[in-house]
């Protein structure tokens, strides 16, 4: 909705369209909005304007960065627990690499410089390549100076969400009545319900975050590992036969079974 605010008298034209859901669906938007001089703006990386990790205002160790907040997978689908332990160390190292932080604590602007630099990079780096092979896709919340700029902000501006609600009032008044993907609209500061979910987040230890995560996803009817598994899901990127006897079919019942079993 904010770009099609944006939008309004570009030259050339641009145009909103909905998230793709799969990489299919993804080319056949792309192969629709394609068709005449259309610029398509993602609005991938919008979250720079809040405060994405939720993490107190102090150093924390790029282990725990990994730890609580990379970690959220369900342990139950790897082969042996000693992944997990690789898998953390190897985002460790990575997000050193990135900072030139090597065992030392990360301070507060080389934390918020992570959702640019280091989730975003890989988030929607490849969702943006593949739209350009399609049409002409854009980034305009990761341009690097909207980045730069918003890496400069109070961390109290951000928090809440309450930056982000502000800037889409003062772009358009009637577009904040809208409700956000957050429950709420942006014409208001974030409700009391909205602050006390975050202020609950800030209070989780680094050592339990990862769980929070989890607890939910446990809690689902189905579980989200089980969806992930039926034929909706898995049908845009195989060939699952129509018969309900056929191995692939029996395969995708047998996953969903044990993984109804592990809740």
């Amino acid at each position: 909705m904010v770009a099609g605010s944006v939008s309004k008298g570009s030259n050339p034209p641009l145009k909103t369209v909905s998230a793709p859901v799969t990489i299919r669906r993804a080319a056949m938007r792309s192969h629709w909005r394609s068709r005449g001089q259309v610029v398509v703006l993602n609005g991938g990386g919008g979250e720079v304007f809040r405060d994405f990790f939720k993490f107190p205002d102090r150093a924390i160790s790029a282990r725990d960065v990994a730890r609580s907040f990379f970690s959220h997978l369900d342990p139950g689908i790897l082969a042996t627990a000693s992944l997990l332990a690789r898998f953390e160390e190897g985002l460790t190292r990575k997000i050193e690499s990135l900072l030139g932080a090597a065992r030392s604590r990360l301070d507060r602007r080389q934390l918020d410089c992570l959702y640019p630099h280091f989730r975003c990079r890989s988030w929607f780096g490849r969702a943006n390549s593949i739209d350009n092979r399609f049409s002409n896709s854009v980034l305009p919340y990761y341009d690097r100076r909207v980045v730069e700029a918003v890496l400069r902000l109070p961390l109290d501006w951000k928090r809440f969400g309450d930056f982000q609600s502000r800037m889409i009032r003062e772009l358009d008044a009637a577009l904040a009545h809208y409700a956000t993907s957050h429950g709420f609209p942006s014409d208001r500061n974030t409700p009391f319900k909205g602050m006390l979910s975050d202020l609950l987040l800030y209070a989780l230890p680094p050592s339990l975050r990862r769980f929070n995560y989890r607890t939910k996803e446990r809690l689902r009817s189905p579980p989200l590992r089980a969806r992930a598994l039926m034929p909706p899901f898995l049908s845009p990127v195989m060939d699952i036969p129509a018969s309900p006897s056929s191995p692939v079919c029996l395969l995708c019942r047998m996953s969903v079974a044990i993984s109804n079993s592990d809740v």
